[in-house]
């Protein structure tokens, strides 16, 4: 799932289309809680499968999977791999059975645990893992510097298991998994499955997972002794404690292939050092990095900040440590109290709850001496100065330059991720404002950059209206089950001559339509521009749709038609609707605009009578603009094909325009872009008003022509969209995923003020929305905060100018308006952007009182 950037709903289909009679799940602490609710929704989905948990978090915390809600069928404790051959072979079910099987927990109407199972001392025995299974997958080597002048395909090797340290910060669960005693594979073995690697994969970097390779130093000497026999070429890199060195053997490992290694000091200072019993000194740390150095082997130090008790002036002695030694890469890490550990036994009644540690930005629970924002700042302002500074650009250019030339595309996404952290850290010296803390615009363009380059080439060809433009009418109509559809220049040109077209076809004289009292100006610029008479039914206060009730309420005899909006991606409730429609013969016009892809009731939007769809820039389905009209009736379908053919083919410099546009917008609103250059321009200008809306209906009405959407829709954009279309439910799933994360970071108190959703709904999650009573202050404090949330700009119809006196329902609609905060999320975002944001504004709401 890591791997290919998988999300919780698309692991769950991936598992439910496999449907797998055993499953087992890998666990840690900093995965837990992911592991739990997806063992949840796996039993739910398969309530056969055999699901056996192991790792840190089954050994800590195995009351996670076996409890009163959720029973897998074991949690492997211990070493696993005996265990889980044991399980799958026999695949208990009774208790009866399960007690014979050594190192599980299972469930018996309590919590249970079966005898310790012994460590396996032998570890040749064990086989050669699968290796080929990797073959292809997007596994990477980022921090750790190993100088490959080719493509990197890197590989990994486990030699021994077991540690004999007792540090107080490191997680038990190793320990009780591998053992306090260390067992090592052969140096033959080890020397084999290089080869091995190289053979099958085509390996060229191998490094090491094991804690600490030298701590046996002659074993380690006898596996370079055989690497350097079997003239192994494959550069390797490994982890290791500074204490357990010497310098006859880090020549020997630079002789084997050893360029790279990676050590944990944890701190500057010799008290933290002994508090926590690493068992080292600051000068076998300095003497370990002056050999490495001095044999040409990369350096990458780990440490860790917020000790307890650690003080400002101790963990300056840390970052002087790592400033003037010759490290190449550092990373520095929170102090986590994960289960087992001696800090989280301590704590543990001032710390009852110690929340998700599975988000790495932040400490789950701070023990220093620092204050939190302190800490937080100074470790920000340590990785400006530290890769800002000359002498690591030095090394960079230096001992990295082989792997840059023959990497390039993975080392810019490195950079990418680089500049994003610092762009976003508030101590950065390009940004003043010290409550600013991450940096998000609205929306970011659908169009993806390959698409933008094909259609700059495309432009002099592709402008006209031809046999693209019906192979996309065809597929697109194909998609959403519908054997109609007609493209055209906007979706408000689509409504438009869709409503002027049933007027004409039924020789209505005043026909009128029910419309919710919330919406997009568009729909009543649309009706009242068409010639049709407006009524409002109310909406729903948990979705922002249109309430079936109330529309039955407001219909009369002049009633011929509802048109409805599918708000924030949550489709409206279409069963009742068309019970109500078909009951009053009305004819139904969902604007889907925010749904492309969802069903409602069983059945894609736009497929119950006439569907509006637009494919603006911020959509799922981008098109460069431009819209599409599904329906059944092929008399409608006939008159608007017949509207169509008299319209004009758009000039080579609108397209271009509008390309141009898409393009600007979308470099302004990317992660580096956006805070250096549209961000200052919403921050200079001012934000987003709640009147708003009213300025752009009458720009609308009163300059919007009929000839001015009397365009044809072009072959290059339909070309776009065909192309789009086959991405479109990942790119659904993009904003699920990002919707999830952002509701799983929220406090009861704020999520209580969001629109409601389970998780499950297969919805589109346009947006994410919040209903707050101060919407604009909201909005504007969480602009300052870098986080461009904004009202959302649906509102009341009745708000508009000339709809005042509009007969119909609005008590809801009024209620929310301007109460609606939409918050970003767009095919730009991740999970973990999205869950900081979420962490951003739960303080900000909280701390203004907002929620």
């Amino acid at each position: 799932g890591m791997a290919e950037k998988l999300s919780e709903e698309s692991i769950l289909k991936r598992v439910v289309s496999v449907n797998p009679e055993i499953l087992t799940l890998a666990t840690t602490s900093s995965s837990g809680q992911f592991a739990s609710d997806i063992c949840a929704r796996i039993r739910k989905a398969l309530p056969q499968a055999y699901i056996i948990c192991f790792g840190q978090h089954a050994n800590y915390s195995p009351q996670s999977f076996l409890n009163k809600s959720l029973q897998i069928e074991a949690c492997v404790y211990g070493e696993p791999e005996l265990t889980l051959v044991e399980l799958i072979q026999q695949m208990p079910r009774s208790c009866a059975e399960k007690e014979k099987i050594k190192g599980i927990y299972y469930w018996d109407n309590e919590l249970k645990s079966t005898a310790e199972r012994p460590l396996v001392t032998d570890l040749d025995q064990w086989p050669l893992p699968r290796y080929e299974i990797f073959k292809g997958r997007n596994y990477r080597i980022v921090s750790i510097n190993l100088p490959v002048f080719r493509n990197l395909i890197p590989g990994w090797v486990l030699a021994t298991r077991g540690c004999p340290y007792q540090c107080t910060i490191c997680s038990p669960a190793i320990r009780r998994s591998f053992g306090a005693s260390l067992r090592k594979i052969s140096p033959l073995r080890v020397a084999d499955t290089f080869q091995l690697l190289k053979e099958q994969l085509g390996v060229n970097t191998i490094y090491f997972g094991d804690d600490a390779f030298t701590l046996d130093v002659h074993w380690a000497e006898e596996v370079c002794d055989e690497l350097i026999r079997s003239k192994n070429r494959i550069n390797w890199g490994m982890s290791t404690r500074v204490d357990r060195l010497s310098s006859s053997l880090i020549k020997k490992m630079r002789e084997a292939g050893l360029r790279s290694v990676a050590m944990g000091v944890e701190s500057g200072s010799p008290r933290v050092l002994e508090d926590i019993n690493k068992k080292i000194t600051l000068a076998q740390i300095n003497w370990a990095i002056e050999e490495f150095t001095k044999n040409g082997i990369s350096i990458n130090v780990t440490a860790i900040v917020g000790h307890v008790d650690e003080t400002p002036d101790e963990l300056k002695e840390t970052f002087s440590l790592l400033k003037r030694s010759k490290i190449f890469f550092v990373q520095l890490h929170y102090l986590s109290p994960y289960p087992g550990t001696k800090i989280a036994q301590v704590f543990q009644e001032k710390f009852k709850y110690m929340g998700d540690i599975s988000h790495y930005n932040a400490a789950p629970m701070n023990v220093s001496k620092i204050p939190d924002k302190m800490l937080s700042g100074l470790v920000q302002k340590f990785y400006l100065e530290y890769y800002t500074s000359w002498s690591f650009v030095k090394k960079y250019l230096t001992q990295r330059i082989r792997y840059i030339c023959s990497n390039p595309l993975k080392e810019l996404r490195l950079i990418k991720e680089s500049l994003a952290y610092f762009l976003l850290s508030k101590n950065c010296k390009r940004m003043k404002n010290k409550e600013r803390n991450v940096f998000v615009p609205r929306q970011s363009i659908s169009i993806r950059w390959p698409e933008f380059f094909k259609a700059f080439f495309l432009l002099p060809f592709k402008s006209g209206y031809g046999k693209d433009v019906a192979t996309w009418e065809k597929k697109f109509a194909e998609f959403t089950g519908v054997p109609y559809a007609i493209s055209f220049i906007s979706e408000r040109s689509g409504t438009y001559f869709t409503l002027k077209a049933l007027k004409e076809m039924n020789k209505w004289e005043n026909p009128e339509i029910i419309c919710p009292s919330y919406t997009f100006f568009s729909v009543p610029w649309s009706v009242k521009l068409a010639g049709w008479n407006l009524r409002l039914a109310d909406i729903l206060e948990d979705d922002l749709n249109l309430d079936p009730r109330s529309l039955e309420r407001q219909i009369t005899k002049d009633t011929k038609a509802v048109i409805l909006t599918h708000l924030n991606g949550k489709p409206a409730k279409m069963a009742e609707i068309e019970r109500i429609a078909k009951k009053h013969n009305l004819r139904i016009l969902e604007d889907c605009a925010h749904t492309i892809g969802i069903e409602s009731d069983g059945k894609q939007v736009g497929a119950w009578d006439i569907g509006c769809f637009s494919f603006g820039d911020g959509k799922n389905l981008g098109t460069f603009g431009g819209g599409m009209i599904t329906t059944f009736d092929p008399k409608l379908a006939a008159a608007l094909r017949e509207k169509v053919s008299t319209f004009a083919p758009q000039p080579k410099i609108r397209i271009l325009r509008r390309i141009a546009d898409s393009l600007i917008l979308k470099v302004l609103t990317t992660g580096i872009f956006y805070p250096l250059f549209l961000y200052p321009l919403l921050r200079w200008f001012g934000y987003l008003s709640a009147d708003s809306r009213k300025q752009d209906f009458l720009y609308f009405f009163n300059n919007t022509k009929e000839k001015n959407l009397t365009f044809k829709f072009s072959d290059l954009q339909a070309i776009v969209g065909l192309n789009q279309l086959e991405q479109l439910e990942k790119r659904n799933e993009i904003r699920r995923a990002n919707s999830s994360a952002f509701r799983s970071r929220l406090s009861k108190e704020t999520l209580a003020n969001m629109l409601p959703w389970d998780g499950k709904e297969p919805h589109a999650m346009l947006h994410d929305y919040i209903m707050l009573d101060c919407g604009l202050e909201a909005a504007r404090e969480s602009l300052k905060r870098g986080i461009d949330a904004r009202l959302d700009y649906c509102g009341n119809c009745r708000n508009l100018p000339g709809l005042e006196d509009c007969p119909g329902e609005d008590k809801v609609g009024e209620k929310v308006n301007v109460k609606v905060l939409f918050i970003p999320n767009h095919l730009g975002m991740n999970p973990d952007l999205s869950e900081r944001i979420a962490v951003v504004l739960d303080d900000l709401f909280r701390g203004r009182g907002y929620v």
